[in-house]
């Protein structure tokens, strides 16, 4: 992951941790969490359905 990338996620991170807890039940905080600790993006292995427009 690029360095800038990461930052942005950090960022992300950050901004949830100063919203009360049950602000940060989403995947863009759960997402950050992962990322930051250096575990694999969660939403990599989500197998999202494709539309008639994208095939």
């Amino acid at each position: 992951m690029e360095s800038e990338t990461r930052q942005n996620w950090e960022k992300i991170k950050a901004h949830f941790e100063k919203l009360p807890v049950h602000k940060r039940d989403n995947m863009f905080y759960r997402r950050a969490v992962d990322i930051c600790n250096s575990k694999p993006d969660p939403l990599t292995d989500i197998d999202f359905p494709v539309t008639d427009t994208e095939s």
